[in-house]
């Protein structure tokens, strides 16, 4: 009770007027609003602080990993002490996962760089920039399959089965087990034993049955609607080639040898590699393998479907493998493998457990072959084998030096061999002619190949200068510096785009394609390529050629694409050897690439270490290029060549035909008939996709 007096009222002060009156519900609304957040305040802040504090600092500090426990920092002295506060007590678990922070993502430069640091040392560089690798994807599973007017290719992704060829019977080998798992070697080694151990008997028909393929599409078309889609058998075998990872023939055939002191048989060898015998390629596979009983290892390839480059890549990798992983791996013969089948299926002991796994037999394929099919069989074989003895092959290992001499020099080793071979073709046909070279344009998508035009102003003065006996060896050897980085120079401009031959020809199929004619385009198209050359690259970097001079491969080859050419490839075998492979066609009359191309060898020899040792004596000792010779052909010459000369009249012919393809494409949208302009140009498309050199010519 209050006194009367007021006195307890001046000395204590209450928050509404003691005056009698109580306080209505507003004021009492009103103070609780203010004391409502006060309290709060005092209440959660500090818990609130201390939440974040120990989710931003105590909880998400980690710099005490990176630092020397015997000299922290004061951030960790600090970190320490807080850790020792707030260990008094043991935590319940999972009692601190909400403070926990979230995983922290670092920066997209940070993480490329650590990634780029731990693959580096064990990947291998293969070059600057970034390659096209869309053609990778073809190599394996992939069938050329013909069509009325165009083929087309077929890839079956994910095959689990090979198609083998032995003494004209054909096999289906699976790769993988029950248990879809792929067979180690051993396991295979058991199962390609047996082919060869076999003796399943077969007909002339049946054994020639893939010289259809080397037909003429059109004709190889209707056969193979006809002999293999009418017939379920027949089919159902054809599924199992075309389907199959790769077409592997085991040939028994001892001949096949490249030793390099035994021309002839390395001639014999790079001939059957690129021909075969006329019923042992399945043309329409992407990879033919085939495997001599000498074990020597070669094949062709569809050319369609990718370029040197993806199948040098390819091979690089099987020597490698070859060589350095399985070198000793194999049984030196096939009766140390012998495991006889019992009732279709070869136990045998797997290599990720103990359990027996049975090995599937390799099942042999039938066709049924009547008197019709039998009769176009023959003819196809008999017209290839024609096409075979056609073919004359010159295959050697140049020894006395390779590229790591002719950098010396300070010239680039391609240009230097094909200066070579301007020189030696022009002693032998006593004229300048078309020359084709292939160089990558790898750089940009869907990418093929482009043409280096290797006869140029700058080769020509060098190969005059070369037969010149008025000429000295210091001009010689400035002239050829000069036409090698003429050569180098356009080999870059190809590989950014900026070539001739792949853009004319677009032009040409576009002018066909509506019905333009031009003169200068076709004038063009129908010079021949007399000689096409080709070197196989060098890709990975796998191989130490130099170190194991033994282990490397010699490289490719392929025919001339001109009847009264030459087809030229070469390789570098490390810095000690040049692998040259010359082709031509007997039929042809003014080629004969063996007779001619060993007696070149011989005479170059001798003229050449004479001649290109006095004609770099002069230059300055700096480049040291003393040492370099020439592999050129040096034949007697009577008559100076000629050079192809575009004329000047041209230029209004392009301009002419740019206009009346622009006009021809405006009046195609103006009649609405762009369907059949897009079909034409799909087509077109279709086709540039393939070198020049490459268009098959009936």
């Amino acid at each position: 009770m209050i006194p009367s007096n007021g006195r307890l009222s001046v000395h204590l002060k209450t928050p509404f007027p003691m005056d009698g009156r109580y306080p209505t519900k507003l004021e009492r609304t009103l103070y609780r609003l203010q004391v409502g957040p006060i309290s709060l305040v005092v209440a959660y802040v500090p818990v609130f602080l201390i939440r974040c504090f120990l989710k931003y600092f105590y909880f998400n500090y980690k710099g005490f990993l990176f630092e020397d426990r015997q000299n922290p920092s004061l951030t960790t002295k600090f970190w320490a002490i807080c850790h020792k506060l707030l260990s008094f007590t043991s935590p319940r678990l999972c009692s601190c996962d909400s403070l926990l922070p979230s995983l922290p993502v670092p920066a997209l430069q940070d993480i490329i760089e650590r990634y780029l640091e731990t693959i580096e040392p064990i990947l291998t560089k293969i070059g600057d920039g970034l390659l096209c690798g869309c053609h990778y994807r073809k190599m394996y599973a992939t069938t050329r399959v013909p069509g009325i007017t165009i083929d087309h290719l077929e890839n079956y992704r994910l095959s689990r089965h090979m198609a083998v060829y032995h003494k004209g019977n054909f096999y289906k080998v699976e790769m993988f087990d029950e248990n879809n798992r792929i067979y180690s070697i051993p396991e295979l080694t058991k199962i390609f034993a047996d082919i060869l151990t076999r003796d399943d008997v077969t007909t002339r028909s049946v054994a020639h049955v893939a010289a259809l393929t080397t037909d003429k599409r059109d004709k190889w078309y209707a056969n193979r609607a006809r002999f293999f889609l009418n017939n379920a058998t027949n089919k159902e075998t054809l599924t199992i080639i075309e389907t199959a990872i790769a077409f592997i023939v085991l040939d028994d055939s001892k001949e096949y040898e490249y030793n390099p002191d035994k021309s002839e048989r390395l001639d014999n060898f790079m001939r059957n590699m690129l021909t075969g015998d006329g019923r042992n390629r399945w043309a329409d596979k992407s990879l033919n393998y085939c495997i001599s009983a000498t074990a020597r290892c070669g094949g062709t390839t569809e050319h369609s479907i990718g370029d040197g480059f993806e199948f040098d890549h390819l091979l690089e990798n099987f020597v490698y493998m070859d060589t350095r992983i399985l070198n000793g791996f194999y049984p030196s013969v096939v009766e140390e493998v012998k495991s006889p089948f019992a009732n279709g299926s070869l136990s045998s002991n797997g290599d990720l457990s103990n359990k027996k796994i049975n090995l599937k037999r390799a099942e042999r394929l039938s066709f049924e072959v009547d008197d019709e099919m039998a009769a176009e069989i023959e003819r196809c074989y008999n017209t290839y084998k024609q096409k075979i003895e056609d073919v004359d092959m010159a295959a050697t290992i140049f020894r006395t030096f390779g590229k790591g001499r002719i950098k010396q020099g300070k010239l680039s080793p391609d240009a230097f061999v094909q200066m070579a071979i301007q020189l030696a073709n022009f002693k032998d046909q006593h004229k300048f002619v078309l020359t084709y070279e292939s160089a990558s344009a790898r750089f940009y998508a869907n990418s093929r190949t482009e043409t280096l035009r290797t006869a140029t102003k700058e080769s020509c003065a060098f190969v005059r200068a070369m037969i010149d006996p008025d000429c000295d060896n210091e001009e010689r050897y400035r002239l050829l510096k000069v036409a090698c980085e003429r050569h180098v120079q356009r080999n870059r401009n190809c590989m950014v785009g900026k070539g001739v031959d792949r853009h004319l020809f677009v032009l040409y199929i576009l002018s066909k394609a509506i019905s333009v004619s031009s003169p200068f385009l076709d004038y063009y198209i129908s010079q021949p390529w007399l000689l096409s050359t080709s070197q196989a690259p060098t890709l990975t970097g796998q191989m130490d050629e130099d170190t194991k001079v033994e282990d490397s491969w010699i490289g490719a080859s392929f025919g001339p694409v001109a009847k009264h050419g030459y087809g030229i490839c070469y390789r570098f075998a490390g810095n000690h050897s040049i692998c040259v492979h010359i082709s031509s066609l007997k039929s042809a009359g003014n080629t004969q690439a063996c007779n001619a191309h060993k007696e070149d060898m011989k005479r170059s020899k001798a003229l050449m270490d004479k001649r290109f040792d006095e004609m770099l004596a002069n230059v300055s000792t700096t480049a040291k290029v003393s040492q370099v010779r020439s592999d050129m052909s040096l034949t007697a010459i009577e008559e100076e060549g000629k050079i192809w000369v575009l004329y000047e009249s041209y230029l209004g012919e392009v301009r002419r035909l740019f206009m009346e393809i622009e006009k021809a494409t405006h009046e195609h949208h103006k009649k609405g008939s762009t369907t059949a302009l897009r079909k034409d140009v799909g087509a077109m498309d279709n086709l540039t996709t393939m070198s020049i050199n490459n268009v098959a010519t009936d």
